[in-house]
């Protein structure tokens, strides 16, 4: 999807008569490659500035040419959709305003009114759409998504899964383990692939935060669990504290995590209690 809006952007900037609206376009359209080519290198642009990079294109081309681009204003209710920074939405609905405000004269009285109506409602229900969606947003960009191209879930779909795992170890007789890693941020990448490495299908890798690592081994019995652990430490580079707890009912993800951090032996493994 950026490659494909930076192209439509680099073709509307061919076809602007400003210079300026040109410019706009042309810088934009760079930004959004440059935000890709970036990602790639973990120093990826704010998420949070491609509404407001759209808003200000909206802007700059009805402000140079509100009667070549009028029907652009209908494009602020999928700008303000976008899920969004709260100061920033507000700026993006300040500028709908004056992005209309600036173009109402070019309408009838009556066809102003109406497309003011019209819009506002339009971005009421976009800015709805887009506070539904900062749950997801937020996970997004939370720490379990920013190793770029690994497979690492949020804190919060740990707490969700740990729950979740320990009941179905308990009524399948299966076993699981929760495995903690703890290691410097700027060596968290290699562990990260060593802990994805490890994975199965079924299963996933957390981050937790820029030192802690998790993943949850789920086996059909203690025996394979054991060698598929014994498989992980080996895969790690050295310097790497790491807890293991087999899931049974009570384990508590913050207090293992408050024990991993204040935890001085290399590797602690609890087979039997949290």
């Amino acid at each position: 999807m950026p490659w494909a809006t930076a192209a439509v952007l680099l073709l509307l900037a061919a076809d602007a008569e400003s210079t300026t609206l040109r410019v706009g376009l042309a810088l934009g359209a760079l930004l959004l490659v440059a935000d890709l080519y970036l990602g790639q290198r973990r120093h990826r642009l704010p998420r949070a500035g491609l509404p407001l990079l759209l808003g200000g294109l909206i802007t700059l081309a009805l402000f140079t040419a509100p009667q070549r681009y009028l029907l652009w204003l209908w494009a602020w209710a999928a700008v303000l959709a976008l899920p969004q920074h709260g100061v920033l939405r507000w700026l993006n609905v300040g500028l709908a305003a004056l992005s209309f405000w600036h173009v109402h004269s070019l309408l009838g009285v009556e066809e102003a009114l109406l497309a003011g109506l019209l819009l506002a409602t339009l971005g009421l229900l976009g800015v709805a759409h887009g506070l539904s969606l900062r749950g997801l947003w937020r996970d997004e960009g939370s720490p379990g998504a920013q190793l770029s191209g690994l497979d690492l879930h949020s804190r919060r779909q740990l707490d969700h899964d740990l729950a979740l795992e320990t009941v179905r170890t308990q009524r399948e007789g299966s076993h699981g383990m929760l495995v903690l890693l703890r290691t410097p941020p700027s060596r968290q990448r290699g562990v990260a692939r060593a802990l994805v490495g490890q994975t199965r299908r079924y299963e996933h890798g957390y981050r937790i935060d820029r030192a802690t690592l998790a993943l949850l081994l789920i086996s059909r019995d203690a025996g394979e669990v054991q060698s598929r652990r014994g498989a992980l430490l080996a895969a790690l580079p050295p310097g790497v504290r790491t807890r293991c707890v087999s899931l049974v009912p009570g384990v508590s993800l913050n207090a293992q995590l408050e024990a991993l951090a204040g935890q001085q032996r290399a590797l602690v493994t609890l087979e039997e209690t949290a």
